[in-house]
């Protein structure tokens, strides 16, 4: 098949891989002739006349059998058609037979065949009432060569960035499908009135590139029929009060992105449609991450005495994650919550503001120490983001998080250091007098006092923070997961994940029950009571008792007992996998349940 054809030359590909010519259709040798006898009227002996032909029934069977079946899922008449060809093949032959065909067919899907514009040889198709032209090369869909009668269009994963065309002469279509398009432009929603489809009743305009929510809603009021909308997927889904504007404002509608539209929810949202300046094009996500586990323990916490005295290392834990650029209002801050309750809210300034190029930047937790259980991040963050557009993009990448060590290197400060001139205090002053300062006194009392102190000394810090001087800090990777968030452009406003960033595999649900089972068995068991005889008194230990501690050898036997143990408890350990590294995120697009939400909005 050509890189690009039209439409009806996808049509009479089709119709070619039908063999309507070829056995069992058509005429052919295996027909028996118009001006033969029916074999029934011979003598029953001659039961080899007529031999070399197939009877009728024998060759509608062979339509649907293995050897001769062919592709008819493209229409439901492609299989009628057969039929007809085996039955009364003279319909299809010649001219006449030609405008049958064109005639025959009410419904057509010519999928992905490269179809690159619609010719006026579609108009032979005059009782065509479904088109569907999904997955090709269309740029552009002319009117004027669609048939009159056509009820469904389907152009779903096409090139389309304008239907003007298409609303020149349009036929009374009841469907129109537009999915997956590259429609970007407010100018295209004057189209999707009522004076182009004034029998319109389901629309799908899902994943293009549309932003103006309230410009597009206004335009399909209009359409007095419209009961099905599809809108998920573009940019402007993203929106706060994205549903419950669409399903206030238009009051027919009966299904919204292939949900069904409840009284509850026409009645949660009442009013919203009215409330136009509250419906901005921006978005608001609030990521939360919370507990980070499975991190080792830093080297340097670790006893040796080996190691050196300086450099002085100190390790911290951060995450990382990617997010577009926050927009900011002349008139508003950016807010980090702390607190879990509560919708994050952000202020709305009426005012037009200049807007900034949107960036991706990165954003890291607070450094955290190491903590032998588990490491409190406690981060939660608001970004408000009006380039909706880049915002789609980004999420149908996903966001990665990645956990950090951050670790600084500390030194001695050495006299070639450049070190500010200190102006001298009175305490130093009297020290150059040879008066002793009552710290002075204080550290002779100590000396005094013996050699308790010397250990504390060795135990304390090496040296303090005046004396230290930091390097610039290194970051190092422990692992990264990306979050796929594909699912809020579908509907779904909160996803909840474990990430899993380096350390050992995660275990599976069948690992995580064995591991429960076995530490309630390992469990202390709380203490029983000394037992007691039939009279009620305790009973006393026997006098032989304590006769095996004495034995020559036990003592001997329990410390090898104790060292296999250890020796044992070594290799498991050993052999065991470290844990993983696992970090606790959520992120939540901020979404208005009711009409009310909208207003607290506002209050901040």
């Amino acid at each position: 098949m050509p890189h690009s054809i039209s439409c009806y030359e996808a049509f009479q590909e089709l119709l070619r891989q039908l063999c309507l010519k070829e056995f069992p259709c058509g005429f052919g040798t295996w027909r028996n002739p118009k001006n033969q006898f029916a074999e029934g009227q011979y003598s029953v002996t001659m039961k080899d006349y007529g031999v070399q032909y197939e009877k009728m029934e024998v060759l509608q069977e062979y339509l649907n059998s293995g050897t001769w079946d062919v592709d008819t899922s493209w229409s439901p008449e492609a299989a009628n058609l057969r039929s007809v060809a085996v039955s009364q093949p003279w319909k299809l032959d010649g001219v006449k037979g030609m405008k049958f065909t064109h005639e025959f067919f009410k419904n057509l899907r010519i999928i992905d065949q490269q179809v690159n514009n619609i010719d006026k040889n579609m108009l032979k198709l005059s009782n065509l009432e479904n088109l569907t032209l999904s997955v090709n090369l269309l740029k552009d869909v002319s009117s004027d060569y669609l048939p009159a009668h056509l009820k469904v269009l389907e152009l779903c994963t096409n090139c389309l960035s304008s239907i003007a065309s298409l609303c020149k002469n349009p036929p009374p279509l009841l469907h129109l499908g537009l999915s997956h398009n590259q429609l970007y432009s407010t100018d295209e929603y004057k189209f999707f009135s009522v004076e182009y489809w004034p029998s319109l009743m389901s629309l799908d305009l899902s994943y293009n590139n549309l932003t103006g929510l309230v410009e597009l809603v206004d335009r399909l009021a209009s359409l007095p029929n419209l009961k099905n909308l599809v809108l998920q997927g573009n940019p402007l889904a993203l929106i706060p009060g994205y549903r419950g504007h669409v399903v206030d404002a238009l009051r027919e509608l009966s299904i919204f992105d292939d949900i069904t539209v409840s009284a509850d929810e026409k009645h949660h949202f009442k009013g919203l449609g009215k409330k136009k300046e509250l419906i901005l094009d921006e978005a608001q996500l609030v990521v939360t991450i919370d507990n980070l586990n499975g991190i080792p323990m830093p080297e340097e916490m670790k006893e040796d005495d080996d190691r050196p005295e300086f450099p002085v290392i100190s390790s911290q834990f951060v995450v990382q994650y990617e997010m577009l650029k926050d927009f900011v209002p002349k008139t508003c801050e950016t807010r980090d919550l702390t607190t879990r309750g509560g919708n994050p809210s952000l202020p709305v300034s009426k005012e037009s503001i200049r807007l900034v190029p949107t960036e991706v930047v990165f954003h890291e937790t607070l450094p955290k120490e190491w903590e032998e259980s588990e490491i409190l991040i406690g981060h939660k963050k608001l970004h408000l983001v009006d380039d909706l557009t880049s915002l789609r993009d980004f999420l149908l990448n996903g966001i990665c998080f990645k956990v950090l060590v951050k670790k600084t290197l500390s030194w001695p400060v050495t006299p070639t250091d450049e070190t500010p001139d200190v102006p001298e205090t009175p305490a130093k002053k009297s020290a150059k007098d040879g008066k002793e300062t009552p710290g002075k006194k204080d550290a002779k009392g100590k000396d005094k006092g013996g050699k308790a102190d010397k250990g504390k000394k060795k135990n304390g810090p090496r040296e303090s923070d005046a004396q230290l001087r930091s390097d610039p800090p290194t970051f190092t990777e422990f692992g990264s997961q990306v979050v796929p968030l594909i699912m809020f452009l579908e509907g779904d406003h909160k996803v909840d994940v474990m990430c899993h960033c380096g350390g050992g595999p995660m275990p599976t649900a069948e690992e995580l029950k064995q591991t429960n089972t076995e530490a309630l068995e390992e469990s202390p068991k709380p203490d029983t009571k000394p037992s007691r005889g039939k009279s009620g008194k305790r009973r006393t230990p026997s006098p032989d008792r304590g006769k095996s501690r004495g034995k020559p050898g036990s003592a001997g036997k329990k410390k090898d007992s104790k060292k296999t143990d250890h020796v044992a408890e070594d290799d498991n350990a050993e052999n065991k996998p470290p844990p993983p590294i696992t970090v606790q995120v959520q992120v939540e697009l901020h979404k208005w349940n009711t009409a009310s939400d909208a207003l607290k909005q506002l209050d901040f």
